[in-house]
């Protein structure tokens, strides 16, 4: 009778063993990634785009009652779907805040793109330095400081 006690003792101390376990390292949330916020823009509040390359023709984006269109280099209906890309850099983050106390280090003295949002209210400008060696990603300069982004914006 004693052996049976026992058994039962040591078999629930396993029991709650387990589900102490399950609680504490099983069930735990994954650790967000805290990102830095590139502007707190909203998209709604811009009605045009203007994309400039150095070496390109500029290419511009007007907001209309029947939907996005391209308003340079030549006039048409543009791809809604590339506009609210362009258009998501606004609500993006970024891994990393960098100084910007050196723009040339970044390529944001000469930069390779310069994107333009156009509202009522405001217009902002987002500059586009090199592409970071190990990660791919680029240096965008906005507001003051440099972060870096998915280099699939420009």
């Amino acid at each position: 009778m004693n052996g049976r006690w026992l058994v039962n003792i040591l078999m629930l101390i396993l029991l709650l063993a387990g589900v102490i376990y399950a609680f504490t390292f099983v069930n735990k949330e994954p650790e967000k990634k805290i990102g830095h916020a590139i502007s707190d823009l909203k998209l709604s509040d811009f009605n045009e785009i203007t994309i400039n390359f150095p070496d390109r023709a500029k290419t511009s984006f007007k907001l209309s009652a029947n939907g996005w269109l391209m308003t340079a280099p030549y006039e048409a209906r543009a791809d809604e779907l590339y506009v609210y890309r362009i258009l998501s850099l606004i609500a993006t983050t970024s891994s990393e805040k960098l100084s910007a106390d050196d723009l040339a280090k970044y390529g944001l003295d000469q930069p390779k793109l310069k994107i333009t949002f156009t509202g009522v209210k405001h217009k902002e400008e987002f500059l586009f330095g090199t592409y970071n060696p190990i990660t791919e990603n680029q240096y965008l300069f906005y507001g003051g400081n440099v972060f870096i982004v998915n280099g699939g914006f420009s």
